[in-house]
């Protein structure tokens, strides 16, 4: 009997320290991420599959990103979607269900994916884009963290061309912000235009860099709501013209309000160098 106990204890202690070795390997994959992309999509699993792969394969060093995808859970794709993660030779990815929300809280995704993500950069990406520039992240990692990275969209309206042929950056449609402003802001965005507003708030700051070093190419057309003809998304999509005006007051009020706030810890940040 006592050969039996021994036996035991030694399998529990085995079990155990399999246990702690998993923890411990967890743990040092996690602290390797260095930038956390995150997309928020809808119905296009073909887009989004390809969007990762590109971003993936144009790394200089994959492992150190993770990708956090977030769906909602009515999505008819959800399943397709999941069957993509799972045989993806991409380590680090993971599919966030949410409850569909209306469009004045669709800040909500992107809010909820940056509290999850554990890299020192957060890029907000979407299914639309593609990247086109090796090594991107090399880019983005040796760039200050007092920074919000604007990539430019080699085919996107949101970037022209002035007359001394400078380009002008109008909209920072794929902001790339540092984990701080997450944990010193408390949120990624705290209204539906989430990139137009991180834009004026970054650049009142100082803080928007437009990065020619990382170009994109974006594969939705002027006016492209998506190929989602569902009752949902048409009312989902009216609620955006009603709510614009009506959201007016609340941006300007959240877009001096942050300003503010981001000027003092600025302020506490670099004097701290």
């Amino acid at each position: 009997m006592t050969v039996k106990a021994e036996s035991l204890w030694d399998l529990l202690d085995k079990d155990l320290w399999s246990l702690e070795l998993d923890f411990e390997s967890s743990n040092k994959k996690r602290s390797k991420i260095l930038i956390s992309v995150f997309i928020v999509t809808r119905q296009r699993p073909e887009l989004c599959q390809e969007a990762v792969r590109l971003l993936h394969e144009k790394a200089e060093n994959p492992e150190s990103i993770e990708y956090l995808l977030g769906l909602d859970e009515d999505d008819p794709t959800l399943e397709q979607m999941k069957d993509f993660v799972k045989q993806s030779c991409i380590s680090n990815i993971s599919i966030t269900t949410f409850k569909r929300k209306p469009w004045k809280n669709f800040h909500e995704y992107s809010n909820e994916l940056c509290y999850k993500a554990v890299g020192e950069w957060i890029f907000c990406y979407t299914d639309s884009k593609q990247m086109l520039t090796d090594h991107w992240d090399a880019v983005v990692n040796k760039t200050s963290k007092n920074s919000v990275i604007s990539p430019v969209i080699e085919n996107h309206r949101g970037h022209r061309v002035n007359r001394d042929g400078v380009r002008k950056n109008t909209y920072c449609y794929t902001p790339i912000i540092p984990k701080w402003w997450i944990e010193e802001l408390g949120f990624f965005s705290d209204t539906p235009h989430s990139d137009t507003w991180i834009h004026g708030v970054s650049e009142d700051c100082g803080m928007l860099v437009m990065e020619e070093g990382i170009k994109l190419y974006s594969r939705r057309k002027k006016d492209d709501h998506g190929d989602i003809e569902d009752k949902v998304a048409k009312r989902i999509y009216q609620q955006r013209s009603e709510h614009k005006k009506s959201l007016t007051k609340h941006r300007e009020k959240s877009h001096q309000r942050t300003v503010k706030k981001l000027h003092d810890i600025l302020k506490r940040r670099r004097s701290k160098k």
